[in-house]
Order: C-alpha cells, then structure tokens, then sequence
C-alpha cells in the first residue's frame, strides 16, 4: 500500500525528537456497512460486505476474527485519551470483534427481519431469527495474491473516479491482511478498560440500527 512507507517514515522521525505521540490502532471503520442509513462521515464503498445489495466477497474461509469499530466510538475514546498522563506508541480500540461470516449472519437476519424499534446502544437487543440471503463468493489467497477481487455491486458507482484496477489492488491487499490475522487486534492492549464509560456499538447494533425495516 504506498501510504504505509510515508506512515512508517514519519514514526521513525518522530522517535527521534522528545515529542510524546500515539497512533491509533482500531480496525475497519464499521460506518460502511450501516451507509447510507448510518451517521457518518465516510463515504463508499465497502469491503467485503455489500449489506445494501445483499451480497458479500469474503477473504479466506471467512472464519478470520476482525476488529470493527464506529468512527464516533473512536473520537469519543480520542477524547479520553488526550486526558491520560502518558501515552504509548500505539493505542488500541476495539469495537466489536467477529467474524466475516457472522458479519454476513448478522447481515441477513438484519435485512430480513423488520422490527420496528431500533435503538442504538440498547444492549437487550435479542438475536434474530434467519432473515434474507446474501449472494456470497469466497476469494482464496491464491486469487488474492494476484491482486484481484470479487466485486461488489455497489463498487461500479465509484470507478469514474476510483479506477476498478486500483479498488481490487487495495480491497485484494485488505482480504491478506485479514487472512493474515492483522484486522484482530489484540484483546489485553485494548484501552477500553480504561474508559468503561465508553460502550462502543456492535456490529450487530450497527446493522439492526441501519438496516431494520429496510
């Protein structure tokens, strides 16, 4: 990813000087998969799961825990961090960890199941019956290794100004990073036992929030 060498290049800088910084570490943004019903401001398209067209290109087995976390969730945490005394290289946030395939689970018992109320942070939710089926492919690390992906539906409507070569080169580079365990982040370096007052939105919160009666 050509951004990656420009990111390490200034962490080197920054260890030599005597400023105190941080990098913040929280996975995939959860926003694209509640868009366009999720407050926001990210923009499409989004990886791997389609909820609005009701399909899904998975990395792998889909079977690779990844972390998801709400870009609100992420500055409230920001804001409790610039009160900390000190910090570390990297800070750590975890909204919610699951799997690709309960993603998708998740996915089409939100899609199928319209429930009229739809709170939230309501963490008394109950799980869904099976809703709506999703039209899913798996990409293996053969196909992924050469840089090439599955597309989405929604992915066409972005090529007049995101080219599709360079799509499938970033969204093929994600599913290794998947596969390869680096969207897990680890449990015990998480700062969210810091900040109990945080409760980040899950996954499953996110996509009946967004998607209930749709």
């Amino acid at each position: 990813m050509p951004h990656i060498p420009l990111r390490q290049g200034v962490q080197d800088e920054l260890r030599k000087t005597n400023l105190e910084w941080t990098q913040v570490h929280n996975g995939y943004f959860m926003d694209y998969y509640g868009l366009p019903h999720l407050k926001s401001h990210l923009t499409p398209p989004p990886f791997a799961i389609d909820v609005d067209n009701k399909a899904a290109t998975i990395p792998g087995s889909g079977d690779d825990k990844m972390v998801f976390t709400y870009t609100y969730d992420v500055a409230r945490f920001i804001a409790e961090v610039l009160t900390l005394p000190k910090w570390d290289e990297i800070t750590t946030i975890v909204g919610d960890r699951v799997t690709l395939n309960e993603f998708v689970q998740l996915a089409e018992e939100a899609r199928g199941t319209p429930v009229s109320s739809s709170m939230l942070y309501d963490t008394t939710l109950t799980t869904l019956p099976p809703g709506t089926k999703f039209n899913v492919v798996y990409d293996d690390m053969d196909k992924l290794k050469t840089f090439q992906t599955s597309e989405l539906p929604s992915h066409a409507s972005i090529y007049p100004y995101f080219p599709r070569e360079k799509l499938q080169y970033m969204f093929a580079a994600f599913g290794m990073w998947v596969v390869g365990g680096y969207f897990n982040l680890p449990k015990d370096k998480a700062i969210n036992h810091k900040f109990p007052n945080i409760k980040p939105l899950s996954v499953k919160q996110m996509l009946e929030t967004s998607w209930q009666n749709r």
